[in-house]
C-alpha cells in the first residue's frame, strides 16, 4: 500500500528492505529475523533490535510451559 510503513532490517551485517509489516512478520515467524535483528523505519532515531520495537514485540514472544510440565 502506498504510504505503508516499511522496515529495514539487519542480519548479521547484511541490510535488507524495505519491508511491509507483514513481509517482516513472515520473516520473524518463519525464524530468518531473530529478535535481537537491527531494525529501522522512518521517525526511528536509531537502529534497534527488533523485540524491543513495540509494533514487532509480541511476535518474538513465546508461550511459557505449561504448568506442570
Amino acid at each position: 500500500l502506498p504510504g505503508a510503513k516499511q522496515y529495514f532490517v539487519a542480519v548479521a551485517g547484511q541490510q535488507t528492505g524495505p519491508l511491509t509489516l507483514g513481509q517482516l512478520q513472515a520473516q520473524i515467524a518463519a525464524g530468518a529475523i531473530p529478535a535481537e535483528a537491527l531494525v529501522w523505519t522512518g521517525g526511528m532515531p536509531e537502529w534497534t533490535p527488533a523485540a524491543s520495537v513495540a509494533e514487532l514485540a509480541n511476535w518474538f514472544q513465546t508461550p511459557p510451559p505449561l504448568p506442570g510440565k
